[in-house]
């Protein structure tokens, strides 16, 4: 579904950070848990190594089995190894003005409105759009939703040169997003876990505030 598609992108660019050829892992699960959460992935991948300033390579398969609460929110939780034991890291200590990036996502709807007025008019950014959605406005029909959403083969794009700025070089080791959907009223409405994998050869800054090895 398309406010799934657009903040798993978003958040395989906020591990991505702002590293040249140096991601070598990347894995995107289902981590839900109730058999009746409102939707899955069914797959999802993303060519590596990966260089952010370069066309990335994807595919994406997902299945909403009714259509997305209004109520629906999201929370976003990383973790990382990069100091030895795997604890929480913020990422306002990574990622510039994360406090007005979690304001957009924290209620999906209300992030699709505001990309309703934002791009192409009215339309939805081109990675949604080619997924056979054709609008951003809840609610979010039942459905699959796919990249390529036609025929075989990946997705390719290119990350615009803007955000290239916001990230931070990351440090080498491990890291992991965790995006849970829930709604008030019907509890869990799906989950999806990112992982990747730095070989950077930077130490954790000590402003991450991690406990263990820093630079």
């Amino acid at each position: 579904m398309i406010f799934v598609t657009n903040i798993i992108v978003f958040c395989i660019l906020q591990l991505i950070a702002f590293v040249h050829g140096q991601v070598t892992e990347v894995s995107i699960i289902d981590c839900g848990q109730s058999s009746d959460r409102v939707f899955s992935i069914n797959k999802a991948w993303v060519k590596t190594p990966l260089d952010v300033t370069k066309t990335v390579e994807t595919s994406f398969d997902a299945f909403l089995q009714r259509p997305l609460p209004l109520k629906t929110k999201l929370d976003i939780i990383v973790t990382t190894n990069a100091a030895g034991p795997w604890q929480t890291l913020d990422p306002a200590k990574f990622v510039r003005w994360w406090p007005l990036y979690k304001s957009m996502y924290t209620y999906p709807c209300s992030y699709l409105v505001f990309h309703s007025y934002m791009f192409n008019g009215g339309g939805c950014p081109k990675p949604l759009l080619d997924t056979g959605f054709t609008r951003c406005r809840c609610p979010v029909p039942a459905g699959i939703y796919k990249l390529p959403s036609r025929g075989t083969g990946n997705y390719k794009f290119n990350i615009p040169k803007p955000w290239h700025a916001v990230f931070l070089k990351f440090a080498d080791g491990k890291y992991s997003a965790t995006l849970k959907f829930t709604d008030e009223d019907i509890g869990e409405v799906g989950c999806v876990q990112i992982e990747a994998t730095f070989k950077t050869g930077n130490k954790p800054p000590k402003e991450w505030g991690l406990v263990g090895f820093v630079g």
